[in-house]
């Protein structure tokens, strides 16, 4: 398209002398560091030799201009390039903002991010407009070293090279999200289709989000204004056959040249039982709302964000993982029972996860001149997650488990103003939280009240020391504290020896009960450092961090029924703060026609905290597996490699593979919940005479995950007799194939149409899948079809 207009405008300019050519264009170019003019700025027309400099004013005048349209380029030493397309009729008159200083005040990695396609893996809003049916931890597996844990085909949340749960931020609009995401069952609270682009963040830049991100930070982009006078209206409607699934996805963006931009998203998303090849599975559907309204007002030296979103989903739980005797369950564990199979229904019954999450931000920053940029920013989050049991009467109505985590948090930052080749930050952040469990559920509370007060400071710092190598460090401290009121049976308490460990937390007791005021104080201390070399599109980096992280209410209060993960979860007075030493290596290579990236590491965790299973409970709603959080010391090693190699302009092939190894090191044993080898094949071809049409073809291929730990035996009361429980078994590997054909219609003015086609376990493959934890209860989703429609205007 570019070659045709240039093509157009110089068979004008060709015939300029017919014309009466004399529109000017004149204006200004500002700072938008300091709100000065800059002196030396570029202005030409793109495509054409004609240029201007703008004066010590700022000033600047283009003229002997015909009737047309144009792209104004304008350009500064050490600024970045704008392209602003001009309808020109008439005489104009603009001012253009230039972000001078840019490279020492904003991510130096995000300004570089083609040379850095591996320390900052990257996710652009394409893609998650691709994927908006799928859940958010779903669609981050186009990263590679991610996958996802899951509980059903409902809820699901990124697992990063074998780590989930408090070891993985996730920061959402420059907030740390807050959402119960201490277990494997709590999906982060995202609308895959609010998304507008992903980073990983590793080595020293993770430090700057948190003191505990052992795995890695996967950071949203925020909303950022582009100083132009446009809007956009995206509207995206998807339906697929496995659940019967619909969704609705509106966005609407409005920005002016001043610096003012808004916008509203908003999406619903609703589906059936879904079906796999035995049938459909009772009570598989689910029901997903959000909206998120981002706006603000940036200037020259100064500038405003704002940001609201609110998420509400009901996931149905498979009907089948809650069991109501001690042998079913055996047996369904054991892979010797019959996996029941309902019909299709819209409706979600009993049991069911009901979450919400609203999330409210605002933060200034202003432009010290010389010296900084300073950011404040406040956040509240209120996350409330209700589990519904199977339960009698009009205690059906009543969910089992009624949670609300509250947080309020304020943070400040410092970016200095340094020369362009080194960037210095520091920053404070505070957060308090009130955890309150709902006493009208009348089931013992899994998670007690609690309240919390987080601290955290940290420095983060970077310079290039040539065209070649840059280095970068960042240390960090944080201080949790953590105040909880629990009741414990007293058998329990004094089984555990608690009564002789933590005398002093003891508030009353009550013969049976004994009730507790917990106060718990944890100092963490975190360090990184990275280096870079870069040379002719090649890039290696190592990174070293230091990290320790303090044990989250789950693990060290934990006790009773997790209704959504249909198991008995026991936490520990006792856990102390987890210290990780990683060291990761990181090549990457990038060419006009293929990009590589080999990433091996080793992570050796001391004091590692994880959920392990430990045999079966019966209890008055059934029997349920039991898990206990235990410390041990762990080595992770692990591979990620992706491939991409463009064969012409039409033929693209991408392969990636992933492979981790977790092995606690006090019982030589594996532990569960450990991705498999798995690799990835994607064959895209973009047909050439029909342009806009593409094909493509996904294979993946899962291996048999055959480092688990040892199951174990059991007594079985009904038998009276050890019994072997298979809890730990491994599904074989499976291959699965999709495809999609997209088609991108010519565009009509400022309106462009969109329409996809994607088929999924194209094979209908009778699978199960390891990292389900409800693989017991049933197989995976058997074929499924999708249609997506998108405008753009």
């Amino acid at each position: 398209m570019k070659y045709i207009l240039l093509l157009f405008m110089s068979f004008v300019l060709g015939n300029a002398n017919a014309q009466d050519c004399h529109l000017v264009i004149k204006g200004k170019v500002i700072d938008q560091h300091d709100g000065k003019p800059l002196k030396g700025a570029i202005i030409a027309i793109y495509g054409l030799e004609k240029e201007v400099f703008s004066n010590e004013n700022g000033d600047f005048v283009l003229q002997g201009l015909c009737d047309g349209f144009y792209e104004i380029e304008v350009s500064h030493v050490d600024c970045g390039t704008q392209f602003i397309p001009i309808n020109l009729t008439e005489n104009i008159t603009k001012t253009f903002y230039l972000e001078h200083h840019v490279e020492a005040l904003n991510e130096v990695a995000l300004i570089k991010k083609a040379n850095n396609l591996l320390e900052q893996q990257t996710i652009d809003a394409t893609v998650f407009e691709n994927k908006v049916s799928q859940s958010f931890a779903e669609a981050l597996t186009e990263i590679q070293g991610i996958s996802t844990l899951k509980t059903g085909n409902s809820i699901a949340k990124p697992l990063l090279q074998g780590m989930y749960g408090s070891r993985v931020l996730t920061n959402n609009q420059g907030v740390r999200m807050q959402d119960m995401e201490w277990g494997a069952e709590h999906a982060p609270n995202i609308a895959t289709s609010s998304v507008e682009g992903v980073s990983l963040a590793v080595g020293a830049k993770a430090l700057k989000y948190g003191g505990d991100a052992v795995g890695g930070v996967i950071v949203l982009d925020p909303r950022k204004p582009v100083f132009k006078n446009i809007q956009k209206h995206t509207a995206i409607f998807s339906a697929y056959s496995n659940g019967l699934g619909i969704l609705s996805s509106q966005k609407f963006e409005r920005d002016f040249e001043n610096g003012l931009y808004y916008g509203i998203q908003a999406s619903f998303k609703k589906a059936g039982n879904n079906q796999n090849t035995d049938g459909y599975l009772l009570n598989t559907g689910l029901e997903q709302t959000s909206i998120s309204i981002p706006f603000g007002w940036h200037l020259a030296h100064k500038g405003i964000d704002a940001y609201i979103s609110y998420f509400k989903a009901n996931n149905g739980i498979l009907r089948n993982s809650h069991i109501g005797n001690l042998q079913d369950l055996i047996n369904q564990i054991n892979g010797d029972t019959a996996i029941s199979i309902g019909n299709f229904t819209y409706n979600i019954e009993n049991p069911r996860q009901e979450v919400s999450h609203i999330l409210a931000k605002i933060s200034a920053y202003y432009y010290f001149e010389d010296l900084a940029k300073w950011t404040l920013q406040y956040d509240f989050q209120q996350n409330n997650r209700k589990e519904f049991d199977l339960r009698l009467g009009e205690r059906n109505k009543l969910p089992g488990t009624d949670l609300q985590l509250q947080t309020h948090a304020v943070q400040s930052n410092f970016k200095l103003d340094t020369s362009y080749d080194k960037a210095l930050e520091f920053g404070i952040e505070t957060a308090y939280q009130i955890h309150f469990p709902n006493p009208a559920t009348g089931v013992k509370r899994l998670i007690p009240d609690y309240n919390s007060l987080n601290f955290g400071t940290y420095l983060y710092g970077l310079k290039t020391l040539s065209s070649a190598w840059e280095i970068e460090g960042s240390i960090r401290a944080d201080r949790v504290q953590i105040n909880a009121d629990k009741f414990y049976k007293t058998s329990r308490w004094e089984s555990l020896g608690y009564n002789i460990d933590f005398s002093d937390f003891v508030v009353a007791d009550f013969d049976t009960q004994i009730l507790t005021a917990a106060k718990l104080n944890f100092n963490t201390q975190s360090a990184a450092l990275s280096v870079h070399f870069n040379h002719k599109g090649h890039r290696l980096s190592t990174h070293l961090q230091y990290i320790e992280r303090a044990p989250n209410p789950a693990e060290l209060f934990s006790e009773g029924l997790h209704h959504s993960a249909a198991r008995i979860e026991l936490g520990s007075l006792r856990m102390r703060k987890e210290k990780a030493h990683k060291l990761g290596i990181q090549y990457s290579f990038r060419s006009d026609q293929r990009t590589f990236l080999l990433a091996p590491y080793f992570n050796r965790i001391n004091d590692f905290m994880a959920l392990i299973p430990s045999g079966l409970e019966f209890t008055i709603r059934g029997a349920f597996p039991v898990w206990e959080y235990q410390q041990t010391n762990a080595n992770f090693t692990g591979i990620d490699f992706k491939w991409t190699e463009h064969f012409s302009n039409e033929l693209k092939f991408t392969n990636g593979a992933s492979l981790v190894k977790a092995i606690d090191l006090k019982n030589n044993s594996p532990f569960p919940n450990i991705p498999p080898v798995s690799t990835q094949h994607e064959l895209e071809y973009l047909f050439k005479n029909i342009k806009g049409l593409s094909v493509q073809f996904v294979g993946e291929y899962n291996f048999r995950q055959n480092e688990v730990p040892d199951d174990f035996m059991i007594f079985n009361p009904y038998t009276q007799k050890e019994q072997l429980l298979e809890i730990n078994k491994a599904p074989n590997s499976y291959f699965l194939l999709s495809s999609v054909v997209a088609y991108q219609f010519p565009k009509s003015g400022t309106t462009q149409y969109k329409i996809r086609l994607s088929g999924e376990n194209l094979t209908n493959l009778n699978y199960q899948n390891y990292l389900n934890r409800l693989r017991y209860f049933s197989n995976e989703l058997g074929i499924n079809f999708q249609l997506q429609f998108q405008i753009n205007f």
